[in-house]
């Protein structure tokens, strides 16, 4: 799909939204792996997020290490947490709880990662990794 051009479009429309700052980029990868995140499969969010994220990432010149580590911080912060993603479905059959016992909890812990994900990503945006590598 990358190769054939097919997020082209996307792309340009984007580029000219975050002006290619990287900080920007950054951030907006996240959010959206965070809305993916809430369908409560990781493999759907991870190549959903890479697939729309990666050929941008190539055009300006961001380090992909950026696109793989906050794609798998918001995964992990939304999808095992909501109630029917694998890891909680299990505690809750486990448990004997019902759904929103164990996820109404959760909502403050899901926020503040949500958060904590978002400034990671300004850091990284920041320095682009390439400082790093």
């Amino acid at each position: 799909m990358i190769d054939t051009g097919l997020f082209d479009p996307l792309i340009k429309k984007l580029l000219k939204v975050v002006k290619g700052d990287p900080v920007k980029i950054s951030i907006g990868t996240t959010i959206l792996a965070l809305l993916v995140a809430l369908d409560g499969d990781g493999t759907t969010t991870y190549i959903i997020t890479v697939s729309a994220m990666y050929p941008l990432y190539k055009r300006i010149g961001m380090n992909p290490l950026v696109l793989a580590t906050v794609a798998m911080l918001a995964l992990s912060v939304m999808s095992g947490m909501t109630p029917w993603g694998g890891p909680a479905t299990r505690a809750i059959a486990v448990l004997g709880l019902d759904a929103s016992e164990f996820f109404v909890p959760l909502i403050p812990t899901m926020i503040g990662g949500a958060i904590w994900v978002i400034f990671v990503a300004f850091i990284l945006g920041k320095k682009n990794v390439n400082d790093w590598v």
